[in-house]
């Protein structure tokens, strides 16, 4: 029987040993941690060795003296480097060298490959640069999310600058432009012997951040949205990287930001990635190349044959859901089941136990576990992943929720409704991941220069992206395209008000705006119509909204749409007074009498303040 020893023995290495297992392979794990509940892959594994997977010197003399087969490595980039040193040590096959990992875990090195092979990066700065603002600053030699902060200013600058310094082994740090205006895309690599085949690509949800961890990514959706363009424009320069380094064999991740058109690479990596992609591949070819790694860890041959994803199953789509935990200590734990059936797959990673303390100490929060949708069909994708949201629990024993965000079914825009207006495709749905807030901005920023040049300066226009994000918390953002082009944008936010007309949840809507391009289409009454259909459905008695008191195509469309002026109000951001109009929509109201007294007595409070 074969011998595989594992470097590592967290949660993610608990499936290497799965794998190995089914091959009938005896595992090994090995670190030097002697309280197994840090080492969960220790439980499960046939042998256990309690020495640090950095300790070449010890790993050989037990290596040998146990008679190990193999060496690999799981999800650290610093535990690949002990794996290359260790079976060069021992003479046995590793399906990297020390110098092609160093080109990839080298920012520098790798931005320089990059450029040698034509595939395109983030712009950079060095220290003392006159700096645009937002930038990502990390350490050059850290792999994932460690010591990885976005400034805003020059203090928070500073700050994180020192952060990825003393994270840095080598104290080397990168600057790169912040593409917050951008969707994160990893494609996914599988080489044997000198045939290379693309396992899949994804597209990056990344969390809100409004509890903090703001560049956390909580889910990858297979594949990519811009796949065809990656494959038409970037794809061949990869795999001329590729060979051009000599990477015969094993496996091999790159991440970019996709922006207007374009892709920005900014990392690559020879470790085993944490959404675990091999899942996909599996699901649409019955191969899992973890097998592979394996087999070539242990001079076995592998006669299975990989194919580029695309020509596979053309109709298989993925949602991965990352968890991840908020501080307190977890009493409760309840997970949806395992499915395996034709047409769809659900499986569940559990990376925390019951009794187990979670504490974030850093920007990184700790994953407490991850949930795999596998689907041939979109509306099973979103059921089921509507379904294991809603089964999902983590909490602590007062019954709070330890779970920092979830993944809404909206972003991936799955629901949608399509309206013909005059021989154009009108497509109103949730915002989906694909859209960014920048792109909002630049909509009610585009919006309201008809409102500056009329000489009402709202709040909303050129603010911040940081306080567009506030204002939109707890609330569905809604878009209108029209065709493939982003035309029109409106949000409703559930919240409770207490003032004379109402004391209770309502539907606020907010930060309408349609592109004057596209106006004349109706996509205003589109989107009010349909916050107030969703309001209805949350079961609402009310929806509430405001604007200035000049703005006659907002007063047009509310009172047509059935609304009454019911308030006034003046927000010190804005030069106007704001008229508030308000429907019923359980059929009650009050009396236009006593709405005109209220609002007459207000407005004048408000016209004496001015």
């Amino acid at each position: 029987m074969n011998k595989l020893l594992i470097l590592g023995a967290t949660y993610h290495e608990i499936t290497i040993i799965d794998r190995a297992r089914s091959k009938g392979i005896y595992t090994i794990v090995t670190d030097s941690n002697l309280d197994y509940s840090k080492s969960p892959a220790k439980l499960h594994a046939d042998e256990v060795w309690d020495i640090s997977w950095s300790d070449i010197d010890a790993l050989y003399i037990k290596a040998k003296e146990r008679g190990v087969d193999g060496v690999l490595a799981g999800f650290s980039e610093f535990r690949v480097e002990n794996m290359i040193k260790l079976s060069e040590k021992l003479h046995l096959p590793c399906y990297l060298t020390m110098e092609q990992l160093d080109l990839t875990r080298d920012k520098i090195k790798f931005k320089q490959l990059c450029n040698e092979y034509h595939i395109p990066v983030v712009p950079e700065y060095a220290y003392g640069d006159v700096i645009s603002y937002p930038v990502i600053i990390k350490p050059v030699d850290r792999a994932g999310s460690i010591g990885i902060n976005v400034a805003y200013d020059p203090e928070s600058f500073e700050k994180f600058y020192r952060i990825a310094m003393d994270l840095s082994p080598s104290r080397t740090v990168i600057i790169e432009d912040f593409i917050d205006d951008g969707i994160k895309i990893d494609v996914y690599y599988y080489v044997k012997d000198g045939v290379i085949s693309l396992l899949g690509t994804s597209d990056t949800i990344l969390c809100d951040g409004t509890l903090g961890a703001p560049i956390l990514q909580k889910g990858w959706v297979f594949p990519s949205l811009y796949q065809k363009q990656y494959l038409d424009g970037v794809d061949h320069y990869v795999r001329g990287m590729l060979e051009g380094i000599g990477f015969d064999n094993g496996y091999v991740t790159m991440s970019a930001f996709y922006r207007k058109g374009s892709f920005y690479f900014f990392e690559a990596g020879f470790r085993l990635s944490g959404e675990l992609s091999f899942n996909y591949y599996d699901y649409i070819s019955g191969i899992n190349y973890v097998d592979n790694l394996i087999d070539y860890s242990l001079g076995v041959s592998n006669d299975s044959r990989l194919a580029d994803c695309f020509k596979l199953n053309e109709s298989a789509k993925s949602v991965i859901l990352n968890y991840f935990g908020l501080d307190g200590y977890v009493d409760e734990i309840i997970v949806p089941d395992n499915i395996d059936e034709p047409g769809m797959r659900v499986l569940t990673d559990l990376y925390v136990r019951t009794g187990e303390a979670v504490e974030n100490d850093t920007s990184v929060f700790r994953k407490i576990a991850m949930c795999t949708i596998l689907s041939d069909d979109d509306e099973s994708l979103k059921s089921f992943l509507r379904k294991v949201n809603d089964k999902i629990r983590i909490s602590d024993r007062s019954g709070r929720t330890l779970i920092y965000e979830k993944v809404d079914d909206n972003v991936l825009g799955l629901t949608s409704r399509e309206i013909v207006v005059d021989d154009n495709v009108l497509t109103i749905m949730p915002k989906p991941y694909w859209i960014s807030w920048n792109e909002i901005q630049a909509l009610l920023n585009e919006a309201h220069e008809t409102n500056m040049e009329l000489g009402l300066k709202y709040a909303t226009y050129n603010q911040s992206i940081a306080d567009l994000k506030e204002k939109v918390r707890n609330s569905i953002c809604l878009v209108v395209f029209v065709g493939d082009r982003l035309a029109g944008t409106g949000t409703v936010q559930f919240r409770s008000i207490n003032h004379w007309y109402h004391n209770g949840e309502i539907g606020l809507l907010k930060l309408l705006a349609v592109s004057p391009k596209y106006r004349g289409l109706g996509l205003a009454s589109l989107l009010t119509e349909e916050r107030i259909r969703i309001s209805e459905q949350m079961q609402k008695e009310l929806v509430v909204t405001d604007s200035a008191e000049t703005n006659v195509a907002i007063k047009n469309l509310y009172l047509g749409n059935g609304f009454k002026v019911v308030d006034c109000c003046k927000y010190p951001e804005n030069n106007f007074i704001s008229l508030v109009y308000a429907k019923w929509l359980n059929g009650g109201t009050f009396d236009d009498a006593m709405i005109s007294q209220v609002f007459g007595q207000k407005y004048g409070e408000l016209m004496k303040m001015l």
